[in-house]
């Protein structure tokens, strides 16, 4: 039995969604799916039933459920020993992270600790920055990278480097001059969506300086 094909039914199990499930580990939804079939070709059992868009977990699903989560966790273990015996750093190392540092901090990052522990892969799920924290406090994620704090009693946040947001306007609207918050403020602005950690940071910034983003056109 193919332990990825366990790890891909756990998230369709916790998430009682493909497309979920697709999101949470990066792959498309027919091939989600096709794991599926093949794990329910293997048990020779259906462990989904398919209500439009809806699915619910047969009985076999969730007796599967049970015993595929102490197997991985097994499997997890065993990794862990035999590396030790071998006195190299292995595994799978899965982060989080928004779009910022995802896309752009963590890459070089990951080379260069790739460099040094060869047999160490990574899994970087990327989404927004609350998106991050909700698999956090979930614990569907052990740690992330976020590009703001959003509160939460149950985090720990540790500085990993400093940033600047810088205003952008075309240069037909400040000719030889310098713009202030006020002189923004009678212009439309394109944001990032919400749930992003710029967007919060944005947000913030704006209410020390007693703004809001109401106070934009």
């Amino acid at each position: 039995m193919d332990l990825h094909h366990l790890r891909i039914f756990l998230s369709v199990f916790r998430h009682r969604s493909f497309s979920k499930a697709s999101r949470d580990l990066c792959l498309t939804q027919p091939t989600i799916s096709d794991h599926i079939q093949t794990l329910e070709n293997e048990l020779k059992c259906r462990l989904f039933d398919r209500l439009g868009r809806t699915i619910l977990p047969t009985k076999e699903a969730e007796v599967l459920n049970l015993y595929a989560s102490e197997v991985l966790e097994k499997a997890d273990e065993l990794k862990r020993v035999i590396g030790d015996l071998n006195k190299e750093i292995d595994g799978e190392l899965v982060i989080g992270a928004s779009n910022i540092p995802g896309n752009y901090l963590l890459p070089p990052l990951m080379a260069s600790f790739h460099k040094k522990f060869p047999s160490v892969s990574f899994q970087v799920l990327i989404s927004d920055s609350r998106g991050v924290v909700e698999q956090i406090t979930r614990h569907d994620l052990l740690m992330g990278i976020v590009g703001a704090q959003i509160r939460s009693g149950q985090l720990q946040y540790l500085p990993l480097m400093e940033d600047d947001l810088i205003a952008v306007v075309s240069p037909s609207l400040t000719p030889g001059t310098q713009m202030g918050l006020e002189d923004l403020l009678r212009y439309p602005i394109i944001l990032r969506e919400e749930g992003s950690g710029t967007l919060r940071e944005t947000e913030r910034i704006l209410e020390e300086k007693g703004f809001s983003l109401g106070a934009f056109k």
